[in-house]
């Protein structure tokens, strides 16, 4: 079985552990009788012969919350019991309530008003739709016209100093 070795320097787990240490620890851990670099998001993936051999150091960098161990799929491992922690299982989707006519409220109810809000004065009556004989009546729209109609070949352009260009040209141009 393989496992990986992961740099915990940063962890915020450990930083209770690593707070209480004499000296700080450093970000680059040695592990293995310093044979292996261990770097942040770079775990080292090692047989299970090579973690018992360096098991008593591996334990104390643990203790010290420099590194921690993982299966290959990311379940944590004890090293004091070697047990495989067990999977966290998913939590549950959450399941709304399904929409159907009859969640709806009932016709009619009347609308809660914001605080402040003033009511409705006592003669008031809802707008009247409009009757079918407004709505078939013609309307005249008016379109606007395109650009470039005649008005605009009067005028002139405007001249500007500056905008015109001399006919001279320096020699070696």
């Amino acid at each position: 079985m393989n496992y990986q070795i992961h740099n915990g320097s940063r962890a915020i787990h450990n930083r209770s552990l690593r707070s209480q240490m004499p000296q700080h620890g450093g970000h680059k851990q040695y592990v293995c009788k310093a044979e292996l670099r261990l770097i942040r998001g770079r775990p080292l993936e090692v047989s299970d012969l090579q973690l018992q051999e360096h098991l008593e150091e591996l334990q104390e960098k643990q203790e010290q919350g420099l590194v921690y161990v993982t299966t290959v799929d990311g379940h944590m491992v004890d090293l004091l019991t070697m047990e495989v922690s067990p999977s966290v299982p998913e939590s549950p989707r959450p399941t709304p309530a399904l929409d159907s006519a009859a969640n709806d409220k009932a016709g009619g109810e009347v609308i809660p008003r914001f605080a402040g809000d003033l009511p409705p004065p006592k003669d008031f009556e809802m707008p009247v739709a409009p009757s079918a004989a407004s709505l078939e009546a013609e309307v005249d729209v008016l379109t606007p016209e395109p650009p470039g109609d005649e008005s605009s070949d009067d005028q002139e352009p405007e001249v500007t100093p500056g905008s015109q260009k001399s006919g001279k040209r320096k020699a070696g141009r």
